[in-house]
């Protein structure tokens, strides 16, 4: 990882260390009170002090920060930078920080703590002193001030999210635990400290995306600190370094791998923590929420799986089933409510196996219910679900639940026995349309939304064609279509019949067109019904949001973003539906 760093960019790199630096300490002054820095002297600074004081109020810019930072970007070079980003001895340190310090700060800070009314007339060398303190508080003192200063503040960090919602909130939990810590969380297309990428590994193209973008973001940000984690790098670390990461995790000990994160700011030197998945025996617990958007948040309940389906890699990157207490995701729904979000996403990788790993071994229809009745003012939604889960108890459980969202995503794969059974997955269409009919029958008008496999190997036409009469047997409201993917390290990798591209995209297409019909056939069913939107924003003269049953609103005029508006559905619009307010 000892890459060298062009003059210019250190130079650039110090002047954003020195202007967080600057506002955090006088965000940190402004709260703690002036004892920070004026416990030493006692009494009020008069006389001389006061004159050279307000003579420096009237000398400064107005904006002292960005004088700071213009010294650093401009003012320094050649030896003068150079002694300032390495001081070897402490016996010689204090008057070159005070010098550096006196120039570069101490003037600005005069300046902007008179203006804010909280700094009494200066006293320099207890500002010296405080500097001194805070500096030598390091443990090591190499390379300062750039790397240090940007690991004694806040520093600028940024994420790229592929995969499955799970990955969206692990995402989520991680900027919080950041930002907690004083880090600003920015866009990934901006200029920032370090950039953490986290990844899928469900198929072979995912695989592909991560190296692209892992790739992408060296390229663009070469001094920056690049973090990976998430399934990709659990399953193929190797390839992880050799794309250029600084900073490699897997798919769990989300906090490790932040520690690993700073760490490798301060000491820019490559750090790395990875298990064997399939040891885990405790789930992690992270923060619920995210921070931004204040509508809808993600609320994980379980992670892993031992369905171990022949096409898939994810039992052996995420391991085996780990449930968070009921009492824990109840508490943390209750966490979301009070942040002001209006609807919870349960998520997992697998939550129709929460509870296999809890005492007692508590059906997944348990907690639901809990979560439903901790915050009955919120709509719950429920992740995708396995059809073996919905049984008749768990529908009579859960139909007088008024705020459980009506909309239920019931995995297929397959609508054809035999490709189910080469998949090795624990149902046939039999049992499938039992499960489908019982939510129906349940919750009437419910939305079933599903994925498809088409073109698994060995897949006959005549196969397909039993899978495309089983879809239009099951009225989706919704489907998601994948040609297959070839996943190295998988059975269905090694099996025979592996069909061409051109066969899978004509099958992908088909099957589109079909779930394109039904999509269509549903929200013309919703004509002339009353749904509760909840809107999310505003764009081209509609409020848009989502019913309870996931259906896409559009309702002209502009109203509140996360508030519920009761409507009519008019008609239907692009990937949704018109309504107008009643």
């Amino acid at each position: 990882m000892n890459r060298k760093t062009p003059r210019d960019s250190v130079r650039n790199h110090g002047a954003d260390c020195i202007q967080n630096f600057l506002e955090e300490v006088l965000r940190h002054a402004a709260a703690e009170g002036l004892q920070l820095l004026f416990g030493a002297i006692g009494g009020d600074v008069q006389g001389e002090g006061q004159g050279e004081a307000e003579h420096l109020h009237e000398a400064l810019a107005v904006d002292a920060v960005a004088s700071v930072v213009q010294v650093y970007r401009e003012g320094l070079g050649g030896g003068q930078l150079d002694e300032l980003l390495h001081i070897p001895d402490r016996a010689e340190t204090n008057d070159k920080i005070f010098s550096f310090f006196h120039l570069a700060l101490y003037k600005p800070f005069c300046f902007v703590y008179n203006e804010a009314g909280i700094f009494p007339f200066h006293y320099k060398y207890c500002i010296r002193e405080f500097f001194i303190s805070q500096l030598w508080a390091l443990d090591d003192f190499d390379n300062f001030p750039i790397q240090k200063l940007a690991v004694l503040t806040k520093m600028n960090i940024a994420f790229y999210t592929l995969g499955c919602k799970t990955n969206q909130y692990e995402t989520q939990a991680m900027e919080r635990l950041l930002a907690q810590q004083g880090h600003r969380i920015l866009p990934f297309e901006e200029s920032c400290d370090c950039y953490v990428v986290n990844t899928c590994s469900v198929t072979a193209m995912a695989d592909k995306k991560n190296r692209a973008i892992i790739r992408r973001c060296r390229r663009e940000h070469p001094d920056a600190i690049l973090g990976v984690c998430g399934c990709y790098s659990q399953h193929d670390a190797q390839q992880v370094r050799q794309l250029g990461a600084d900073v490699v995790g897997g798919s769990g000990g989300r906090a490790q791998f932040l520690a690993d994160l700073l760490e490798a700011a301060r000491s820019r030197q490559y750090r790395e923590h990875l298990d064997n998945a399939l040891t885990r025996r405790e789930f992690e617990v992270l923060p619920p929420g995210g921070l931004q958007e204040r509508t809808r948040a993600m609320l994980k309940v379980q992670d892993g799986c031992t369905n171990f389906c022949t096409y898939c890699i994810i039992p052996y990157t995420r391991g085996p089933i780990r449930s968070a207490p009921l009492e824990t995701a109840v508490a943390q729904a209750r966490q979301l409510e009070q942040a002001g979000y209006r609807e919870i996403v349960v998520t997992g990788i697998e939550i129709a196996g929460w509870g296999q790993d809890l005492p007692g071994k508590p059906p997944v229809w348990q907690l639901i219910a809990a979560i439903c009745a901790a915050v009955p003012r919120l709509r719950i939604r429920l992740g995708s679900l396995e059809p073996r889960i919905i049984t008749p108890e768990f529908v009579r459980a859960l139909a007088p639940l008024d705020n459980l969202c009506p909309q239920f995503h019931l995995s297929m794969q397959s609508g054809c026995d035999t490709v189910l059974a080469r998949m090795k997955r624990k149902y046939t269409t039999r049992e499938y349309y039992d499960s489908l009919t019982r939510l129906r029958q349940a919750f009437p008008g419910c939305a079933i939304t599903t994925d498809m496999i088409v073109g698994f190997p060995g897949e006959t036409e005549e196969e397909f064609r039993q899978s495309l009469d089983f879809i239009r047997r099951c009225h989706f409201a919704e489907m998601h279509i994948f040609p297959y993917s070839r996943r190295p390290g998988t059975p269905a990798a090694q099996m025979p019949g592996q069909l061409g591209n051109a066969v899978k995209e004509a099958r992908s297409h088909a099957a589109m067109a079909v779930a394109g019909e039904m999509s269509r056939d549903y929200r013309q069913s919703l004509l002339g019904t009353t749904q509760q939107l909840l809107v999310e924003g505003t764009e081209g003269g509609f409020s848009q949001g989502h019913a309870m049953n996931y259906v896409k609103i559009y309702l002209p005029g502009e109203f509140p973003r996360n508030e519920i508006q009761k409507v009519t559905v008019t008609g239907l619009h692009a990937d949704g539906v018109t309504a107008e307010r009643m």
